[in-house]
């Protein structure tokens, strides 16, 4: 059973006596894992909240018509258990008409029907609108047909529909005022992990689907009935928590931290590589009031203050290593002439100097990630050696949104998981697609991405990605600085799957016992 209880704890002897006044769960002999989330739990509804930790359970609780295969990189069949191309735009899905909801009701075609057109609807104001805005409209052939028609050609179309569409009860999704509600109130999925209860307060509990038959090998179950997981946000209390045997995973610990809890013979460390990369972005535009940044030469002589290097090396997990673009060689179209500019603070000075700034300047660098916070202060400490005054601006998520949002951001430091995603499009889709998230203002950016997208031979959409990609070099706009694996630190009970490229780094299905 999935248990996610939102806690906010602070001290760690405060944590201790907490654990010690609540019974404790059996880990393996009660078939339950016990997983520390670090952010509040929202509902299970991805359409509406759809934070990396939020998609570990999802993603076990829901289907959609496809599934991409991480692991080797092809669409299988999950509640479509076919499709073809009628044309560029045409597509039509044969549906699975021998599957059950959690709550024993069929699963027909009518769920499928309602769930596209409620979701290419934009009154329904969801969260994921880019995965549905290629579709102009959505046809019932048959009792098991459907026909989706395009807009236009589109390359990313069934990863979209892999990776951000879930099929819902119709009957009990469209009699709710409030459609955030479906996650808290009537969470009912085909997947192979089904929610029991929901609340705010004490979490939410699922467990596994033993007659869960639809994805085969590709998407099921692990061999754990039972996962249990809590959000503490404070990084002490989970390790308290791990060290008196209240929970057997945890994740995103420091270098140092790991080094010394697998000391202890109880525990190890799993760390996955998937699509997760550190990066520090400027304001290329000048909206947050720094008008030096608007000047290409500044930008690189920030981005040549920076020691990748040692970030890689010294601050980061173990297999941390150097990221040259916006996009990961594995991925779908990603190519790539260029790279951030070299470690060189000498010739950033002189840079400097050319652009009219000898003296430096003050920038203002905004963190909210605990993943890099320490990667915020290494960059600032090497801006620093370059006579930039630069001063941390530490937010919470919720506040970074309005600032962003705003256009309040001189500079960034964080990380992104390209969302799941293995298309060359997915970064240039989170830092370019939407105003707010644009700090570069570039029309040849965005023009070329729309053309990128409507592109189906793969070959020439990496040309048109490359030339986008080398531009964001050359202009300093993000410098991409390292990879960021996925560390989880863990009972020696505890085995992880390798080889997913969800944001988590894992799936509550990629747990198993060993």
């Amino acid at each position: 059973m999935f248990v996610l209880i939102a806690r906010s704890i602070g001290a760690v002897a405060f944590t201790c006596a907490v654990a010690l006044a609540i019974p404790a769960y059996a880990q393996k002999s009660k078939d339950t894992v016990r997983i520390a989330f670090t952010d509040p739990i929202e509902p299970a509804d991805a359409y509406f909240f759809s934070k990396p930790e939020q998609g570990a359970i999802t993603r076990s609780i829901y289907d959609g018509l496809v599934h991409f295969d991480d692991i080797n990189g092809k669409f299988r069949p999950l509640l479509a258990k076919s499709w073809k191309w009628i044309n560029t735009t045409t597509l039509e899905m044969e549906i699975r008409d021998d599957v059950k909801f959690h709550n024993g009701k069929k699963f027909t075609i009518d769920d499928v029907v309602y769930q596209l057109n409620w979701a290419i609807d934009p009154k329904s104001n969801h969260q994921q609108p880019r995965a549905v805005d290629w579709i102009k409209s959505v046809e019932k052939l048959s009792g098991t047909k459907i026909r989706i028609n395009a807009k236009q050609p589109d390359a990313l179309a069934l990863l979209r529909l892999a990776k951000s569409v879930w099929i819902y009860d119709a009957d009990l999704h469209g009699k709710l005022a409030d459609k955030r509600d479906y996650g808290r109130k009537s969470p009912n999925g085909t997947g192979p992990y089904k929610i029991t209860s929901f609340n705010e307060n004490e979490g939410i509990s699922a467990e596994r689907v033993d007659s869960y038959n639809i994805g085969a090998y590709w998407k099921n179950a692990s061999n754990i009935k039972r996962i249990q997981a809590m959000a503490i946000p404070d990084d002490q209390a989970r390790i308290a928590h791990l060290l008196t045997d209240r929970i057997d995973v945890l994740k995103e610990t420091s270098p140092d931290q790991t080094r010394e809890l697998v000391k202890d013979p109880r525990f190890a460390s799993t760390a996955l590589n998937g699509m997760n990369f550190t990066y520090f972005m400027l304001d290329a535009t000048g909206r947050a009031g720094q008008k030096a940044l608007t000047d290409a030469r500044v930008r690189r002589a920030l981005f040549m203050a920076v020691n990748r290097q040692e970030l890689a090396t010294n601050l980061l997990p173990e297999g941390t290593q150097l990221m040259d673009a916006l996009c990961f060689k594995f991925m779908t179209a990603c190519g790539y002439n260029t790279q951030p500019p070299a470690y060189n603070p000498e010739a950033a000075k002189k840079l400097l100097a050319e652009a009219g700034y000898p003296n430096g300047f003050e920038i203002a660098i905004t963190d909210y990630m605990p993943e890099t916070a320490a990667t915020a202060v290494k960059v600032a400490g090497d801006l620093h050696k370059i006579g930039i005054k630069a001063n941390i601006q530490k937010l919470t998520f919720t506040t970074l949104r309005k600032a962003r949002d705003e256009g309040k951001l001189q500079a960034l430091v964080a990380y992104y998981t390209m969302a799941g995603g293995p298309d060359a499009s997915a970064g240039l889709d989170f830092f370019y697609r939407e105003d707010s998230r644009d700090y570069a203002r570039d029309k040849s950016i965005t023009e070329a991405m729309d053309k990128g997208a409507a592109e189906l031979d793969e070959e020439k959409r990496r040309k048109i990605y490359q030339d986008v990609f080398d531009r964001i070099n050359e202009q300093s706009y993000i410098m991409t600085m390292t990879t960021l694996p996925t560390v989880f630190v863990h009972t020696q009970e505890v085995a992880i799957r390798p080889g997913s490229l969800e944001p988590y780094g894992a799936l509550g299905r990629d747990f198993f016992w060993r």
